[in-house]
């Protein structure tokens, strides 16, 4: 016979069963507060980027600035999108492409909250939330300038603001007589502006980047046609300043020395007259004792330094005739002196960053740089960084001295030509870039070319011993779009919303009828 019998609590088992109810109704909110106080600590977070294109994927180079920082950095960013561009114009589309970098810089910066361990502090500020408004103010009284659509990065007193167009790379667009063209993104450098933001307000000394005046050469504050003729290098004057370069020019023309320590890089950019004794040996003479060179001499730039310089210490030979190549985009030819490259030195860090991109940069009137590597020259470490494609020539002079920019089978070569080189004495520790041109740094080129600013600004920052600067190419934006059809939404449409419901009612429908047999 089977015996039944009715389960008893003693009270030492009815008291056991409360302190264990009461544990665990005050562990419950203690571990769920824990887990939102992690959830805050930027030291214990991990992100993932699912983005298609790794979007949010910081540069090993972006690491290391972030791991090396030693106190905390505060970012403060604002934005308000609007259709009003920088100059004042109506611009339809431009509160989209404010809103999408809005977005992507204030991810990034949490990013970099993460991976710095809390040393980088983000402060994002909305001017349409009230609360925010009189932080705006402050921070507008303490940049000087207005507080919307900027990012300002400061440590103490050190301040770098950071604009639009410092943070992506867009078109604001235009208006004509008949309609407005949309403003369109397309690309983010705000990775490269903040780290080097960052680095920028840490560094005790700026670099000292002089260029040399006096013969005709390119200015480093014109950004028109200069008196020689030529664009300037204005805007890569300005761009070397917000990387916390400091700019100067120099005169050799007195005879004294270049001091150690004195400049950190010397730039000749094209000079057209030639340059005397005394000025050649100071140049060589800084170059010998491990100076840093950055050297551009176009075809129709002075030959003075191409002996003693350029052959002599850097075992390097010029061309002094412009390289042609045809370039077609479509239909459209451009000028036989004026093509695009994309053939970058897979090892070197000034154009590592341009080949992962397969980006391009824009040349014209350019003289191809030819290392020579005499065997008595074994200290010096000569790199081609880019060239052109198979079927580029060396446009030669005519018997009248004249040059037609056509290939002359009879006379000249089809091969590809390096347009700038990268040089390293081992011995002093000396450095150069070596370029054909001045114009692919021209105000004109930077602008228009993503790459010839990237080359520029890493050439810098390598000749300066700051490769963990060096560029970071801009993050492309895409907008993914799929076009469908009358067809395809009618498709679309019955699967959603007939089909979907119709197969849960049959499932419905199958499941009663089961339980009721």
């Amino acid at each position: 016979m089977a015996m039944t019998g009715k389960t008893t609590f003693t009270r030492g088992r009815k008291w056991a069963i409360g302190l264990n109810v009461l544990v665990a109704s005050l562990l419950a909110p203690l571990a769920g507060g824990l887990l939102i106080y992690l959830a805050f600590r930027p030291e214990a977070r991990q992100r993932v980027d699912l983005t298609a294109r790794s979007t949010y994927t910081l540069a090993e180079r972006t690491t290391k600035i972030l791991a090396g920082l030693s106190e905390p950095i505060d970012v403060y960013t604002c934005f308000r999108p609007t259709p009003i561009n920088a100059s004042g114009g109506f611009s339809p589309g431009m509160e989209f492409v404010i809103g999408a970098i809005a977005t992507h810089c204030n991810d990034l910066l949490r990013e970099f909250e993460l991976r710095s361990g809390g040393k980088v502090r983000l402060h994002a500020y909305d001017p349409n939330q009230t609360g925010h408004l009189a932080r705006i103010t402050e921070l507008t009284r303490s940049i000087g300038e207005s507080a919307l659509n900027v990012a300002v990065v400061e440590r103490g007193t050190r301040r770098r603001v950071l604009r639009l167009a410092d943070l992506a790379s867009f078109d604001e667009g235009t208006k004509t007589t008949q309609q407005y063209s949309a403003a369109v993104l397309h690309g983010f450098r705000d990775e490269e502006a903040l780290a080097k933001a960052l680095l920028s307000v840490t560094e005790e000394k700026s670099p000292r980047i002089a260029f040399l005046k006096g013969h005709g050469e390119r200015s480093p504050v014109e950004e028109g046609m200069g008196a020689a003729g030529t664009i300037g290098l204005g805007l890569l004057g300005r761009a070397l300043l917000a990387q916390n370069y400091e700019i100067a020019t120099v005169e050799l023309s007195g005879g004294a020395p270049i001091a150690a320590g004195e400049i950190d890089v010397l730039v000749l950019a094209d000079p057209i007259e030639p340059l005397t004794d005394r000025e050649i040996e100071t140049i060589t003479r800084y170059a010998a004792s491990g100076g840093r060179l950055l050297v551009m001499l176009s075809p129709d730039a002075a030959n003075s330094l191409d002996f003693p310089l350029l052959d002599q210490l850097y075992g390097l030979a010029r061309t002094p005739h412009p390289v042609c190549q045809e370039t077609r985009l479509g239909e459209l030819k451009s000028e036989p002196d004026s093509f695009f490259t994309d053939s970058w030195s897979p090892d070197h860090p000034i154009v590592q960053p341009l080949r992962a991109k397969s980006l391009r940069m824009h040349w014209e009137k350019v003289a191809a740089i030819k290392p020579i590597g005499r065997a008595e020259q074994s200290d010096v470490v000569a790199v081609p960084l880019v060239w052109t494609g198979n079927a580029a020539w060396a446009d030669l002079p005519d018997a009248g001295g004249k040059r037609n920019r056509a290939f002359d089978p009879g006379a000249e070569t089809q091969l590809p030509l390096t347009l700038a080189v990268a040089v390293e004495r081992r011995a002093e520790g000396g450095r150069a870039v070596v370029m054909g041109a001045a114009s692919a740094l021209d105000s004109v080129n930077l602008a228009a070319g993503t790459a010839n600013r990237d080359f520029a600004l890493n050439a810098v920052d390598w000749l300066a011993s700051r490769e963990q600067l060096i560029a970071i190419a801009p993050k492309p934006f895409d907008v993914q779009r799929i076009d469908l059809t009358a067809a395809e939404f009618k498709t679309i449409f019955l699967y959603v919303v007939v089909g979907i419901p119709a197969l849960g009612l049959l499932l419905g429908v199958a499941v009663f009828w089961a339980r009721r047999n």
